[in-house]
Parts: C-alpha cells; sequence; structure tokens
C-alpha cells in the first residue's frame, strides 16, 4: 500500500518501505522551536515528556502528539492519537442554554477549547446522549491522564491544527503509529 502526504496542493506518493524522514528534516529545518526545543509533531509520552519523531523512544507510551501552539501563552496543544467522530450535538432541535459565555471577534483568536467543553459539561441541562463528542472528551482518559484532562478544540485550535498538517502527518508516517489526522 501507498502512503499519501499532501504538501498544499501537491502530493507526495511515497511506497511503504519509504522513509519521511527526510522530508520531515526539511519541513521542520526553520521551523521555530518552543519551549524546551519541544516542536510540532513531536510526540506527548505517558510520563509528560516530549519524544522527537526522528528519536528513539517506547512507542507504546505515546499518548498524544503536539499539533500547535497557543499563541497566547506558547503552551503546546496535544490531540490524542485516539482520534473518535462523534456528532457534538445530536438533536439539533434540541432547545438548550449549554454554551460557554466566551466570544470572539475572530475564530481564528478562540484557543478556550478547555473552558468550552466544560462550560458545556456543566450547563444545568447538559445531556450526554445529546453531546456525544463532549461526553467522550471529559470521560476519555489514557496512561498518564485521567479525566478531565482531554477536551474538544475551539476554532483557532482547529485552524492552527490544519496548518500544521503537514509535520502531524509526516511524523505519524515516521513513527508508524496514530491515525493520520485529516
Amino acid at each position: 500500500a501507498a502512503h499519501s502526504l499532501y504538501i498544499t496542493d501537491e502530493v507526495v506518493e511515497e511506497n511503504e518501505t519509504s522513509d519521511f524522514k527526510d522530508i520531515y528534516v526539511s519541513i521542520l529545518k526553520n521551523t521555530k522551536k518552543h519551549r524546551g526545543g519541544i516542536k510540532v509533531g513531536h510526540f506527548l509520552l505517558a510520563d509528560k515528556t516530549y519524544a522527537s519523531p526522528l528519536g528513539d523512544f517506547d512507542k507504546s507510551k505515546v499518548i498524544g502528539y503536539v499539533a500547535c501552539f497557543n499563541p497566547h501563552d506558547d503552551s503546546p496543544i496535544h490531540v490524542s492519537l485516539n482520534n473518535e467522530q462523534l456528532p457534538f450535538l445530536t438533536d439539533y432541535e434540541y432547545d438548550n442554554s449549554c454554551h460557554s459565555d466566551i466570544t470572539y471577534d475572530k475564530e481564528e483568536d478562540d484557543f478556550d477549547g478547555y473552558k468550552h467543553t466544560y462550560d458545556i459539561a456543566n450547563a444545568d441541562d447538559y445531556s450526554a446522549n445529546l453531546f456525544k463528542a463532549v461526553d467522550h472528551c471529559i470521560n476519555y482518559s489514557t496512561e498518564g491522564t485521567n479525566k478531565g484532562d482531554w477536551y474538544l478544540g475551539a476554532t483557532g485550535e482547529m485552524i492552527a491544527i490544519a496548518k500544521n498538517l503537514i509535520f502531524i502527518n509526516a511524523a505519524i508516517m515516521i513513527v508508524g503509529i496514530g491515525e493520520k489526522f485529516k
């Protein structure tokens, strides 16, 4: 089977025995290093340390990867290796007060996914059956994390992640764990 790596509108086709290390290294050569040298595409391990996809580490300890950085405080934003596709709201006719009170002029500035997720989960009329994606996130845990550590990304976080798909998918292909982010 062949893997595809998307770079803007171009597709680089590689067979499964090819190595994405050269592509990853060339892409990351001039990218900004963040706290402790962490970069987009680095893996989050269960002990809360980070590993470069080019390094030697125990793949069984990977719980997520760095997908982007919060521009407000430069903190890494992690995505779980376990991707679920669940509806945010299963009954769109439901008239509810489950919402977060944060408003933004620009969606790109919204990096408060944690607050939004838990504002919804803590609302008086919250229902796990109606908000399946929220319920999954607030109950999700991995080795090294607990229920309540994970959340749905806000619009700014999703936009930033989308801008970094090349780094994320190259890292995933190098290491061979997790699913490519689409």
